[in-house]
C-alpha cells in the first residue's frame, strides 16, 4: 500500500562508511512514516542514488527515471564530496535529505498520474525536521 525509499551511491571509498550509517538512518526513520501511508497507486517505490564523488566524472551524471511499469522513480544526483566530508552527522543526513526533496520536486514536476507529491514531501520535511535533519 505505501512507497519505500531505498538510498544508494556512488560513493568515494573515504567516506563509503558514514554515508552507510547516514543512508540506513535516513532508510529507517523515513520508511517508517512511507510504508504506513498512501501516496496514490502511481509510486510504489522511491529510489535515490547519491553521487559522492572526489571528480566530476561524465559517466556520473545526474539523472531521473521513471518507471511506469513497476511505479518507480529513481534519481541519480549529486552531493559535493568535500561538503559531505567535511560535515558532521547531522549535516550529512541534511545533505541527503536535501537530494531526496530535489527527487519530490522532480516527480512533481513531471505531473506523473496517481502519486501525491505534495503528501510525500510533506511526510519526509516532517521527519526531517523531528530528526533534525531539515535544511
Amino acid at each position: 500500500m505505501g512507497t519505500t525509499l531505498w538510498i544508494s551511491g556512488e560513493i568515494q571509498g573515504d567516506i563509503d562508511e558514514v554515508f552507510r550509517l547516514a543512508r540506513q538512518d535516513i532508510e529507517t526513520n523515513v520508511n517508517a512514516v512511507l510504508e504506513s501511508s498512501n501516496y496514490g497507486d502511481g509510486l510504489t517505490k522511491l529510489r535515490l542514488i547519491a553521487i559522492i564523488l572526489e571528480k566530476d566524472l561524465p559517466d556520473f551524471g545526474e539523472d531521473n527515471k521513471y518507471w511506469k511499469k513497476d511505479r518507480v522513480f529513481d534519481s541519480r544526483l549529486k552531493i559535493p564530496n568535500a561538503e559531505f566530508k567535511d560535515a558532521d552527522a547531522v549535516g550529512q543526513r541534511k545533505l541527503i535529505v536535501g537530494i531526496l526533496l530535489r527527487s519530490i520536486a522532480e516527480l512533481r514536476r513531471r505531473r506523473i498520474p496517481n502519486i501525491d507529491c505534495a503528501k510525500l514531501e510533506r511526510d519526509v520535511r516532517e521527519v526531517a525536521a523531528a530528526k533534525g535533519w531539515a535544511a
